[in-house]
């Protein structure tokens, strides 16, 4: 049995609905790309703190708007991450549950 053929099986099992796979299916696809919104983050944290020590070096505006953009942009891509990595880890646990009924079957 091929994979493709098997993923159809194990979705059938679930009696999902066509949104319901489309939406698991793209769930895994964005879950593939955790460690570079942890990279885009971090970046994102870096340039913000870059602008906070402007700010305070030289009392400029400009660096306290850097800070505070690139900061809220970093942390809003930090708390994405964490929610993709937990739905990963449902989606990781699914898909151990179904392969525990195709061993039961047997």
């Amino acid at each position: 049995m091929s994979i493709k053929s098997n993923k159809q099986t194990n979705e059938n099992k679930l009696n999902l609905s066509k949104k319901e796979k489309k939406l698991l299916s793209r769930l895994e696809k964005d879950c593939e790309n955790i460690s570079a919104r942890y990279l885009v983050a971090a970046l994102f944290l870096c340039v913000a703190l870059g602008g906070l020590i402007y700010f305070i070096k030289d009392k400029n505006q400009t660096g306290f708007f850097i800070a505070v953009i690139f900061g809220g942009f970093g942390c809003a891509n930090f708390f994405v991450s964490r929610v993709y990595k937990q739905l990963y880890g449902v989606i990781a646990k699914m898909q151990q549950h179904i392969k525990e009924l195709e061993n039961s079957e047997k």
